[in-house]
């Protein structure tokens, strides 16, 4: 069986349910970044359409206090409840960073990691290696095969990039 994925940096889940909606009639699973969600409204993400479950993390620490602003980052799945699999979710132990693991009937395995980095700027490119070492080192415990989708917020061909050529 093939799998449509896709990868869609909502920019706040809340005001994207019309562009899911439409997603999840096209698509078995769908990768969100930036879903802008307090660790109180993951429960949202099984609400984006029929037919379609969700799991997710939150980047919103409670813990701080009061808040300020919007919520911000989150990543989450979201995939059709009728897919002929085993979906198994892997913690990263990072807030940017999710996977899933879908099993099929014969036992065969295959790993979607979700990431959402920061920009590559001059000001950020230590903090953006940082992430490539900590992803390199999550998917060494993956077993293959497995993909990597999100927002890598890096553009490959810009000669210019601080990240590009490592």
């Amino acid at each position: 069986m093939a799998l449509k994925i896709c990868s869609f940096n909502c920019r706040g889940l809340k005001g994207s349910f019309t562009d899911l909606a439409f997603l999840a009639k096209e698509f078995d699973v769908i990768c969100l970044q930036e879903t802008w969600l307090m660790p109180n409204e993951l429960g949202l993400l099984n609400d984006v359409a029929p037919g379609v479950s969700g799991v997710g993390i939150s980047t919103v620490d409670l813990s701080a206090g009061l808040l300020f602003g919007r919520p911000y980052g989150g990543v989450a799945f979201l995939w059709q409840k009728s897919l002929g699999y085993n979906l198994h979710c892997v913690y990263s132990g990072y807030d940017w960073c999710i996977a899933v693991t879908l099993t099929d009937n014969n036992g065969t395995t295959f790993t979607i990691i979700n990431v959402y980095f920061p920009c590559d700027s001059y000001s950020s490119a230590d903090k953006y290696l940082d992430y490539l070492g900590k992803i390199q080192a999550f998917i060494s415990d993956i077993a293959d095969p497995f993909v990597i989708l999100g927002d890598f917020n890096c553009n490959p061909f810009d000669l210019n990039s601080h990240v590009v050529s490592y």
